[in-house]
C-alpha cells in the first residue's frame, strides 16, 4: 500500500494506521489495518516493503504523511506457545 492510499483509506474511515512489532525482530512495519482486521504494509513506489529500525522511526514516517494517531501492536510467538489468542496481543494507541 502506498502512503497516499493509506491516507485516503483513513480519511474515508476504512481503516486505521498501525505499526507492528514482532518480538526478537529488529524491523517494524507501518501500514493500515482495514475493517476486516487485515494488515496492509506500506510499500515504496517500486512495490518494495518498507521496514523501519524502531517504533519511533515508523511513527515519524506515518506522521510525515499526515497520520495523527496509530495503534502499535506488539506480537510475540511466546503468546502462541502458552495458548494466548491473537486478540490478547499487546496494543496501544499513540498520538503522532
Amino acid at each position: 500500500m502506498l502512503a497516499e492510499q493509506l491516507m485516503q483509506q483513513i480519511q474515508h474511515g476504512q481503516g486505521e494506521a498501525m505499526i507492528i512489532s514482532y518480538a526478537d525482530s529488529n524491523h517494524y512495519l507501518a501500514g493500515l489495518e482495514d475493517g476486516h482486521g487485515l494488515f496492509h504494509a506500506l510499500k515504496s513506489k517500486r512495490g518494495e516493503l518498507i521496514t523501519y529500525n524502531s517504533i519511533s522511526e515508523a511513527e515519524h514516517a506515518l506522521a510525515s504523511i499526515g497520520v495523527k494517531t496509530a495503534t502499535v501492536q506488539l506480537q510475540t510467538a511466546y503468546d502462541e506457545m502458552v495458548g494466548q489468542t491473537e486478540s490478547s496481543s499487546s496494543r496501544y494507541t499513540v498520538g503522532l
